[in-house]
């Protein structure tokens, strides 16, 4: 093994204990001799398979035909009996039906024959939607669907998009933010997901833009690059691509049609900074909701109130307290009987006293 390869670390490592495969329960066992196939796979030879492909002119039209033949299944052997799971060999397409037909062998300019010809009404079918198994094996195999060789060849070193460990929850997490829904066995893009491709630039839907920053972090881990030139590139494509996204598709096509209902909303609200005349956005914390001011120089915070903006009451404003005079402090609570909670004020002595006011919001308004 090249254990510069190596990115995560796995719990499931081979042990000499031997295991009572009677005592499993069927679930247990389906899981157990998965991994163990998987296991096996990598010391067992390639599989190898010889193709066969004759073209014939006749007249004006070109007929073809092709064959493929294994002629060593190698690891194969062990997924015989479970292809949806069996991992697809370099350069497999997994979507085309295996020709296991054996062709006859011809000589280059070989005449040909034409013993009849008859015509078949057919319809093209579309590729196959993903399921979760056949998309792990994507993101594994992507380079697949690169065309650029360089950066082929860097998916294929880096063994795809994620990790082992990472792609699972990756295409949970696209299920649970509502881009992919489960529809049985496969996984269907929804109206949300055609509407975020439909509007992303082409550099972040593509492979290859993963290839490209694996390259330059090899050379950060290589000691060639510089890790703080890269991050500041990075940011500086982001800003970029940023900016190409505030500006309206032109178009609506049929795929992104729901692209304005899935994107409604997407742009923050915003509000005039009452300490600097800047521009507020409303931000969702771990507590709630807040407004910050975006300008560097600033970036004051105010509480959020039903969607708006709340000016914080300066100290000095606040009033003393009727029972002791200590300052009050404005404080949220719920009255014994009431739905909702409101503002009143509350002595900064609590707990020793326990004053209280109601809060009159038209004291405090401009």
């Amino acid at each position: 093994f090249n254990d510069a390869k190596v990115t995560a670390h796995h719990a499931i490592i081979p042990t000499p204990a031997r295991t009572d495969i009677s005592a499993m329960s069927e679930i247990e066992f389906n899981l157990y001799d998965a991994i163990r196939r998987f296991y096996i796979a990598q010391f067992y030879s390639e599989f190898e398979f010889t193709k066969t492909s004759i073209e014939v002119q006749c007249g004006r039209h070109l007929f073809a035909a092709s064959g493929k033949t294994p002629a060593k299944q190698g690891w194969k052997v062990l997924f015989a009996s479970d292809s949806e799971s069996s991992p697809k060999d370099e350069g497999e397409d997994t979507d085309a039906p295996v020709e296991q037909e054996k062709l006859p062998r011809v000589s280059q300019g070989e005449p040909a024959l034409l013993n009849g010809a008859e015509l078949a009404n057919k319809m093209t079918r579309p590729a196959p939607h993903f399921t979760e198994a056949t998309l792990l094996a994507a993101m594994e195999n992507i380079a697949r669907f690169v065309t650029e060789e360089k950066f082929k060849q860097i998916l294929k070193d880096t063994a795809g998009l994620g990790t082992p460990a990472t792609r699972a929850s990756i295409i949970q997490g696209a299920v649970d933010k509502g881009y992919f829904k489960r529809q049985k066995k496969v996984l269907l893009a929804t109206d949300k997901a055609h509407a975020l491709i439909a509007v992303l630039p082409p550099a972040i839907k593509s492979p290859g833009m993963t290839a490209a920053w694996e390259q330059e972090l090899e050379k950060v881990a290589s000691g060639s690059g510089n890790m703080s030139v890269f991050m500041k590139q990075i940011s500086t494509w982001i800003c970029q691509m940023v900016e190409q996204l505030k500006v309206p598709a032109p178009v609506l096509t049929k795929e992104g049609g729901a692209m304005a209902k899935a994107f409604e909303g997407a742009k923050p609200p915003s509000h005039e900074c009452f300490n600097c005349g800047g521009e507020m956005h409303r931000i969702k914390g771990k507590n709630g909701f807040f407004w910050g001011c975006q300008n560097e120089a600033c970036k004051k915070t105010f509480p959020d109130n039903r969607g708006k903006p709340e000016k914080r009451i300066a100290a000095e404003d606040c009033p003393d307290c009727p029972d002791c005079g200590s300052p009050m402090r404005l404080r949220k609570g719920k009255a014994p009987g009431k739905k909702r909670a409101s503002k009143f004020w509350g002595c900064t002595a609590y707990p020793d006293c326990k004053g209280t006011m109601p809060f009159k919001k038209s004291d405090f308004m401009d």
